[in-house]
């Protein structure tokens, strides 16, 4: 018969595989996500000039990869909330909250026309999250000096992407550089406060990583 430390062992080590798969899974969903996604906005002139982002705007014309990025970007979060919730872990909750925020702030910007700054926001931080999963799965593989340096990296790439990117290219263009038009919807009135909250996920997850980093 299995003894109690015995037993302990072996759930330790289905939990650690059970989350290896589901990172390497996430891996592989950002890896092809964020590839696709670079053959599209790479040859986009407003990928480059944020001023873009609004030219035309309401009327826009939508290209047929950029919906498929815009839509398999949504299901993924849905597909997060939905599926992984019950399985996630305490130390995943910024990133459960992080989705909610992002499916809402996509749906909304479905909604009201400005498909080009999120397919940009969703595209550079969808880099970021790459990096994030390739940490865990090093983190997994108990290679400690490796995960430690990556994990450096992650937490470097994800300030720029999350943080840096967000407030001084998106919001900035947002609040600075978007048209009267978009100003005078009622769905630009509830973005501030989404805004805010997907802000404070940001500071709250750089926390997080830091303190996670030094202990």
């Amino acid at each position: 018969m299995l003894t109690g430390l015995q037993i302990k062992f072996s759930h330790a080590e289905h939990s650690r595989r059970v989350k290896f798969i589901r990172a390497w899974w996430f891996f592989v969903y950002y890896i092809q996500s964020w590839i696709f996604a670079y053959c599209i906005v790479q040859k986009e002139l407003w990928m480059w000039d944020t001023s873009l982002w609004w030219y035309n705007y309401p009327y826009q014309v939508v290209t047929t990869p950029c919906w498929m990025y815009y839509m398999t970007s949504m299901a993924f979060s849905w597909s997060v909330i939905v599926f992984e919730i019950k399985k996630m872990p305490p130390d995943l909750s910024p990133t459960l909250l992080s989705h909610l925020c992002i499916i809402l702030y996509m749906s909304l910007s479905w909604l009201n026309g400005f498909y080009r700054v999120t397919i940009a926001l969703v595209f550079v931080e969808d880099f970021s999250n790459l990096l994030k999963e390739a940490t865990r799965l090093i983190k997994y593989c108990n290679y400690r000096i490796v995960y430690r340096m990556l994990l450096t990296v992650y937490i470097v790439v994800w300030t720029c992407t999350h943080l840096v990117f967000f407030q001084f290219w998106v919001l900035s263009s947002v609040y600075t550089e978007s048209p009267e038009t978009l100003k005078d919807s009622p769905l630009y009135y509830i973005y501030s406060p989404l805004f805010i909250c997907m802000l404070a996920v940001r500071y709250y997850t750089v926390l997080l990583l830091l303190r996670g980093l030094f202990q």
